[in-house]
């Protein structure tokens, strides 16, 4: 069973696209794992597993083909019947009509993408599309919609696309379908169009760290401070830590109550793996108090817990992404110092927005994140870019480092969530 993350962005990346996993939410890596991903990464030698790419921070777009014109699908129904009830490009102007630069933003984008892939012939089209069994997830950057990163241009990056069955359900991946489609548009020469350029995956280099031994040995000896605490061997799946770990929580939590075997199995069930069906009942659990215990800190404390439980690791890979990050060439951006110059001028100048606000809740969360950004190394851990993603024995995941709290923050303070 899968840890379920409590960190997963609201909106679905790629829209129909789901979640990506940072390395910390995939529980059938062992601490070796992380030991090898570390060092790939610090090294550069993780490109050994397949082409690492940025991760983009625009807004999702999934289209197919089908009927002769391009579909687009935002939503699981869409996808349904092979994009059966999807929307065409009329369809989503509608759907973003008044809605300002988004307007602008996806309906150019599939005005364009429509002009460019009916320039190819129908055998290329089939093979990316499959007739609308096949959805290209794509990233939509357009300057007047910047989120966080400002790119400096607009443009239409391909991600990759994934198969669906009759109801809609992801049954696969079209190995290497995002290169595909840009080199077959570029062949064509459409791949500048009116308002977006077009292309595929940014593959990005990851050169050795200056100072890898130091950075190889710091980041290594945190994750064994965290493998040892519990007695844990490197080959252990990271799981086995988040067991121990509530565990230790429930004999805290429910001192002085003797709990059978089958109790605390199905506890461990329920808050390390998310699985929901062992009920807090009384069915399950027969001691009354016992009973009430657990539905207090299922309601109340659950998600608090899970975050103080998760947090280690995932502070050390938001660190170490920051780290790496740090070296990444290649980035996107049409101007990178520009662009990280525009990102600390925004997130200083909201910070400052923010002084003498009464809100209690959000000064908190400010500080919180801020905290975060300090210690993944402040203002110059700013790079022009979301992230990276990289392959591990054939699953990808992403790496992040100041993004997401400085994203955070922002979010607070722009509109208050």
């Amino acid at each position: 069973m899968k840890l379920k993350s409590a960190y997963r962005q609201a909106l679905m990346e790629g829209g129909t696209a789901g979640h990506m996993q940072h390395p910390f939410d995939d529980n059938d890596l062992k601490f070796s794992d992380f030991e090898k991903m570390i060092r790939g990464l610090l090294d550069g030698h993780i490109t050994n597993h397949g082409k690492v790419t940025e991760k983009l921070d625009g807004q999702a777009l999934s289209v197919s083909w089908k009927n002769g014109k391009l579909i687009a699908a935002r939503n699981k129904g869409q996808l349904k019947g092979h994009g059966e009830n999807a929307l065409d490009v009329k369809g989503v102007k509608k759907m973003f009509a008044g809605r300002g630069e988004l307007e602008t933003s996806f309906g150019q984008a599939m005005v364009d993408l429509e002009k460019a892939i009916k320039g190819l012939s129908e055998e290329q089209r089939l093979k990316i599309f499959g007739e609308g069994q096949n959805f290209m997830n794509i990233e939509v950057m357009y300057v007047p919609t910047t989120n966080v990163i400002p790119y400096g241009k607009n443009m239409l990056v391909f991600h990759g696309a994934s198969r669906y069955d009759e109801n809609g359900v992801s049954i696969g991946t079209v190995d290497g379908s995002a290169s595909i489609l840009a080199g077959m548009i570029k062949q064509i020469n459409a791949n500048i169009q009116k308002t977006f350029s077009i292309q595929g995956p940014q593959n990005v280099t990851i050169p050795r760290d200056a100072n890898f031994n130091k950075q190889q040995s710091r980041f290594i000896k945190r994750l064994t401070t965290l493998r040892t605490k519990f007695g844990l061997g490197k080959n252990a799946r990271v799981v086995k830590y988040h067991e121990a770990w509530w565990e230790d929580r429930i004999d805290k939590s429910f001192k002085g109550a003797t709990l059978p075997a089958s109790t605390r199995k199905g506890l461990l069930r329920r808050w390390v793996y998310g699985d929901k069906s062992y009920g807090l009942t009384s069915k399950n659990i027969k001691d009354e108090k016992v009973l009430e215990k657990a539905k207090k800190i299922d309601k109340e404390d659950y998600q608090k817990l899970f975050k103080k439980n998760i947090e280690p690791f995932e502070m050390l890979f938001l660190e170490l992404g920051a780290r790496v990050l740090k070296n990444v060439e290649n980035y996107i951006s049409a101007s990178p110092e520009k662009s990280v110059q525009a990102m600390r001028k925004e997130l200083t100048q909201t910070i400052k927005s923010f002084e003498g606000s009464t809100d209690v809740a959000q000064i908190a969360k400010v500080a919180t994140h801020m905290k975060k950004i300090e210690k993944m190394g402040g203002m110059d851990a700013i790079v022009p870019s979301e992230g990276i993603v990289f392959k591990y024995k054939g699953n990808s995941y992403k790496l992040t480092g100041i993004f997401s709290s400085t994203n955070q923050v922002l979010g607070i303070i722009k509109y208050g969530n």
